[in-house]
């Protein structure tokens, strides 16, 4: 009986053989799978109609509701973020007039002195194609680049900075929205 140790113990190790195998089969299967390889694969297939479909979401979007809305908020008090969105896929849907507009995300905010620009992407949905669109609103202070001096508090006589919000750094009385500067869109383009 000392023999049936060895050949038990033999049995046991090239059943863990066989399990490593067996999962390292697997894992180089699904590392191919879902890697760009992978992709490409079923992109071929998708094209000469075999099975595997074409990512069903937009083209990636740089989505920066999160970082950028706050910010948004608060530099333009009661600024209505949903109503610029959907006044940004009404000029996608001009340019990209076949397409569908599928998901729209605030994708950039630059915020220089006198002026502010709030860009937003837009993944569109043009027959088989998933493009994407950029477009900016574009914000331009009152009094600045007409040569003429910024605002000033109407309580406290304090300088206000070209697009404010809230309330006065100085004395704390609340300040419209600056909203009264003039606002523009900038002409639609594909990314």
């Amino acid at each position: 009986m000392p023999g049936w140790g060895w050949v038990l113990l033999a049995l046991v190790a090239v059943a863990i053989l066989l399990f490593a195998a067996v999962k390292g089969l697997q894992r180089l299967w699904w590392g191919v799978r879902h890697s760009a390889v992978g992709l490409a694969a079923d992109v071929i297939r998708a094209a000469v109609g075999q099975e595997g479909e074409l990512p069903p979401e937009p083209r990636s979007l740089q989505n920066g509701d999160s970082i950028y809305g706050p910010q948004i908020q608060r530099d333009f008090t009661g600024f209505n973020i949903s109503r610029a969105k959907e006044l940004a896929e009404g000029a996608v849907r001009r340019a990209c007039p076949g397409g569908t507009v599928r998901k729209t995300v605030i994708s950039g905010y630059d915020r220089r002195a006198e002026r502010r620009v709030i860009t937003f992407q837009c993944g569109v949905k043009d027959g088989q194609r998933e493009r994407k669109f950029e477009v900016d609103y574009r914000y331009q202070a009152p009094g600045f680049g007409q040569g003429e001096t910024p605002e000033v508090c109407p309580r406290c006589g304090g300088p206000i900075p070209a697009v404010h919000g809230g309330n006065c750094q100085f004395c704390g009385a609340r300040l419209d929205s600056a909203m009264e500067g003039s606002w523009e869109w900038a002409p639609c383009r594909e990314v």
